[in-house]
């Protein structure tokens, strides 16, 4: 990509074909998922037979939730390419925060998510720090998560933050977040439309 020419055009991946997951919300079915928090350490053997648990008891998804309530956990990422290897009955869906990244990590770490075969994603705009274990950690907040879902937008359509071509598109299923219980409710209706727009 050039400055002054156009992008190049790149079919998206159709919303069946990104995940089995993806397939059935596509199809109108039913799906089911738990969340299960990373754990403190690195060890995750626990974690591996609760999710294998889960997958027996017919849940479509596990849900690995980013540093929740701003906590130092494993790397969800790790704990998600980790289920995907191990397990193949329920697929990871990875929550995937703009608190702890500027938009160079972000876009790295998403490309080599997909290059490690996840690709389910809930994008969120994280807790603050202040709310968490570390109050004095810095956050980083280059965008919220509307410039987030818009990021993995253009990743899916073959493109980087910068408008460049990156070849093949990502085929992420693209998850975002809506708090019905939120004090300005109009606002978050709002910003929930940002997103799926």
């Amino acid at each position: 990509f050039e400055p002054g020419t156009p992008e190049r055009v790149v079919e998206p991946v159709p919303l069946a074909a990104k995940s089995r997951l993806a397939a059935k919300i596509a199809a109108g079915e039913k799906v089911c998922s738990v969340e299960l928090l990373p754990p403190r350490g690195w060890e995750l053997t626990k974690i591996l037979a609760l999710t294998r648990d889960m997958a027996e008891a017919g849940f479509d998804a596990v849900n690995i939730p980013d540093g929740p309530r701003a906590t130092a956990r494993l790397s969800p990422l790790a704990m998600a390419v980790t289920v995907a290897r191990e397990l193949a009955g329920i697929e990871p869906v990875l929550h995937y925060v703009c608190r702890d990244r500027n938009l160079l990590g972000m876009q790295a770490d998403l490309l080599g998510a997909y290059a490690l075969g996840l690709r389910n994603l809930l994008l969120i705009t994280g807790d603050p720090p202040v709310a968490g274990d570390y109050p004095q950690a810095t956050p980083v907040f280059d965008v919220d998560s509307i410039g987030l879902t818009n990021l993995v937008h253009r990743l899916n359509h073959g493109h980087d933050v910068g408008g460049r071509a990156i070849g093949t598109p990502t085929g992420f299923l693209i998850g975002v977040g809506a708090n019905p219980t939120a004090l300005n409710l109009e606002r978050e209706v709002e910003r929930f439309r940002w997103k799926v727009d």
